[in-house]
């Protein structure tokens, strides 16, 4: 006899196939919102790993991200050219660059930051109490969950 399927597993595949929408959407609505360039979600990752760790090589970046180093040199490019990204040099290594944001950069992220805040919060209103906690508590789960997948 064949085991049913996993309620656990459905509701899992079933979260994956809501978290890409809606992260979608709601960078869409965040740039309407604040007006900003359209940085492809990818490109956004990219700033905000360089922003956490402070400068990294491309290198770096294609690991943390967990993605091919072509990708980020694709991604780095328009970042550099839009001055959102600089290059500086690695001590003791005269052909490697590293990367830190910009000025520019740190100001267009923070207005992202500060505009998802508003689209969030704006539809949350419309949300009850309960689910406003649900969504609450599923952050850390995702976090967790994040982790435990990376580690695998």
């Amino acid at each position: 006899m064949t085991p049913g399927p996993d309620p656990a597993r459905a509701e899992l595949l079933a979260l994956l196939g809501v978290v890409a929408p809606f992260r979608r959407t709601v960078v869409a609505r965040t740039r309407e919102k604040a007006g900003l360039p359209q940085l492809s979600e990818a490109q956004v990752e990219v700033l905000r790993a360089v922003d956490r760790s402070g400068t990294a090589t491309p290198r770096e970046i294609a690991e943390l991200l967990a993605m091919a180093p072509s990708t980020v040199s694709n991604l780095l490019r328009p970042l550099l050219a839009a001055e959102l990204l600089q290059q500086l040099p690695v001590p003791g290594d005269q052909r490697s660059k590293s990367l830190s944001v910009t000025a520019l950069a740190r100001d267009q992220l923070a207005r992202f930051d500060a505009a998802a805040a508003e689209v969030l919060s704006e539809a949350s209103a419309a949300l009850s109490a309960a689910d406003r906690a649900v969504l609450g508590e599923a952050a850390g789960a995702l976090e967790r969950l994040l982790a435990e997948v990376r580690d695998r």
